[in-house]
């Protein structure tokens, strides 16, 4: 399936125009999505780039976190360098359950929390940062077989469900053993790649064994 991203400009000019500069195209017209090539990984053409997300919508509390919900007729306009446009942009899979290559509505805010390596009510992770992902409940994607690459942790809608890796240090894509390094991680159940899903997780992350 061919998805088509767009590049939109605002002329409402930006309080960080460094973050959102002028569009080299439109004069007097900013970009919506913000200047970041995560290091290095997105090209002059993508990195102000976005994919639309049919009939869901993207929210956030102080209370909830950030969560995917249905609108019908509604769409997302997910920038590429951004974590909620990444299962789109990167696994071509969907937050419309009813969409080809649709994923389950327990997944939707799980996908969302994957990529931004949701821990503890935060986010715990930098742009640039690779992960390869598992669907366990579809088959829509399946990670990489590289040996060098370890099971970071099973993900839910609450964010990180259990943790791989060596018991005693864990491994994680920002924090060198996360088990001493990241304040709660090591409350954690363990888990691998066989029976992550036991914990309540419906999507599995690789990470490479040295962030």
């Amino acid at each position: 399936m061919t998805i088509c991203r767009y590049e939109f400009v605002t002329n409402v000019v930006p309080h960080d125009t460094g973050k959102y500069p002028e569009s080299e195209k439109v004069e007097g017209y900013h970009h919506i999505c913000p200047n970041e090539d995560e290091g290095g990984t997105l090209g002059a053409d993508y990195k102000f780039s976005s994919v639309l997300s049919p009939n869901v919508s993207v929210f956030s509390s102080s209370k909830l976190g950030p969560y995917i919900t249905d609108t019908p007729g509604i769409f997302i306009n997910g920038c590429i360098n951004g974590a909620v446009s990444k299962g789109q942009y990167q696994l071509n899979a969907f937050y419309d359950p009813t969409a080809y290559r649709g994923l389950q509505v327990s997944q939707r805010t799980a996908m969302l929390r994957a990529w931004m390596a949701w821990f503890a009510d935060e986010p715990r992770t930098v742009p640039g940062k690779r992960i390869s992902m598992q669907d366990p409940l579809n088959d829509l994607f399946d990670w990489t077989s590289d040996p060098t690459w370890e099971l970071e942790a099973g993900y839910g809608a609450s964010g990180a469900r259990c943790r791989g890796g060596a018991p005693t240090t864990g491994v994680h894509r920002n924090y060198i053993d996360p088990v001493i390094s990241l304040p709660g991680w090591d409350a954690l159940p363990t888990c691998d790649t066989s029976n992550y899903t036991g914990s309540g997780a419906v999507l599995g992350v690789k990470v490479p064994g040295n962030p």
